[in-house]
């Protein structure tokens, strides 16, 4: 810290004297060689009590004409999802490293191993928009309160995981 305080003020020292020829050559700490001297700063001769010159703001930039249009406007996006009466879904048995396609009705309970689904809603973009799928699933295990309650996005299946030890399930997409 002592020899950066050094340093600078050696520096501001020779700047305001207004050297003119060369820096002097300082040792660089740790390395046993000279740095190599820096040119003199170009600094405005300032008299005592006198300020810098005010600069002026940069000039602003003429606002662009309104393009015209030349073609015909788009027709408006369909933003609403569209329902469907089912989902289909991919079960994993973890235990034998098993995939299962499942297909499931709206409201109609379905068993996979120890699991029991019901498929609330199933709806899936429009045609014009990227292709995705959404399912309200319902997951329990026997009688117990259920261990998933919401929406599972075909696009990310990671944001709605179902923890059981010994079984998987997610969307594989919706069914007419």
């Amino acid at each position: 810290m002592r020899g950066t305080l050094l340093l600078a003020t050696v520096f501001s020292t020779w700047a305001l004297l207004g050297a003119q020829a060369q820096a002097p050559a300082v040792n660089v700490p740790g390395r046993g060689q000279q740095a190599q001297p820096m040119p003199a700063p170009q600094l405005p001769q300032l008299q005592p009590g006198q300020s810098l010159p005010a600069v002026p703001p940069p000039p602003t930039p003429a606002a662009p004409a309104p393009a015209t249009p030349s073609v015909a406007p788009l027709a408006p996006v369909q933003s609403d999802w569209i329902a469907q009466g089912g989902a289909e879904l991919w079960g994993t048995d973890k235990v034998t490293a098993r995939t299962t396609t499942l297909t499931a009705r709206l409201g109609e309970p379905l068993r996979f191993g120890p699991l029991t689904v019901v498929v609330r809603s199933c709806v899936v973009r429009p045609p014009d928009r990227a292709p995705d799928a959404a399912a309200f699933l319902e997951i329990s295990e026997g009688g117990n309160p259920p261990l998933f309650r919401g929406w599972m996005l075909l696009s990310l299946p990671q944001l709605s995981l179902v923890e059981h030890p010994t079984h998987d399930i997610r969307l594989a997409g919706c069914r007419p």
